[in-house]
C-alpha cells in the first residue's frame, strides 16, 4: 500500500521545519537520515521503529526509503500538526502530535521498562536489563543507589 504513495505531506507550524537542513530527502551518513524530516518519515512508513535497531545504517541504500523520502513535501501551517499521505485514489490524515513517549503523553513505567528492554537486552542481556528496570520501580526503596549505579556500569 505505500508503494502507491503519490505524495506524502507534512504540516508543521514551527517554521524552523522547512530549513534546508531539516529537508535532504538523500542523506550520506546515518545522523544526516536522523536530522531529515522527509527520510525519517520515510522510514517510519518503511520499518517497525518500535525496534531501535531497525534506524541503521542500511536505511541510507533502501531504495523504497530512498523513494519515499523523495515524495515528502514538508510545509510551514499555522494549526496543527498533520501528515497526509496521498495514495492517489484516497488522502489519508493523521495526527502528528500524540505518541507515546511526546510531551504530551509521556510513557509510564510499563511502557519505558519495555523500551529499556528493547534498547538494552541485545547488549547487557535480558536479565540485567529487567533487573535494572526493576530496580528503577523501586528506586525510592533502595538503600544506596549503588546497585543500580553498577548494573548501569558494569
Amino acid at each position: 500500500m505505500i508503494e502507491d504513495c503519490s505524495r506524502l505531506r507534512i504540516e508543521r507550524p514551527d517554521p524552523r521545519a522547512t530549513e534546508s537542513r531539516f529537508l535532504d530527502r538523500h542523506p550520506r551518513t546515518l545522523l544526516g537520515a536522523q536530522y531529515s524530516l522527509p527520510f525519517t518519515t520515510a522510514v517510519a512508513l518503511v520499518r517497525d521503529l518500535s525496534n531501535p535497531y531497525a534506524f541503521d545504517t542500511s536505511v541510507l541504500t533502501d531504495p523504497l526509503i530512498g523513494e519515499l523520502a523523495g515524495r515528502v513535501e514538508v510545509e510551514a501551517a499555522e494549526s496543527d500538526r498533520e501528515l497526509a499521505i496521498d495514495l492517489g485514489d484516497k488522502l489519508l490524515r493523521m495526527s502528528a502530535i500524540e505518541f507515546p513517549g511526546s510531551y504530551s503523553q509521556p510513557l509510564d513505567y510499563s511502557a519505558a521498562a519495555d523500551k529499556l528492554r528493547r534498547y538494552a537486552s541485545p547488549l547487557i542481556g535480558d536479565a540485567r536489563a529487567a533487573r535494572i528496570a526493576k530496580l528503577v520501580n523501586h528506586l525510592n526503596q533502595l538503600d544506596d543507589v549503588r546497585q543500580l549505579a553498577e548494573l548501569i556500569v558494569t
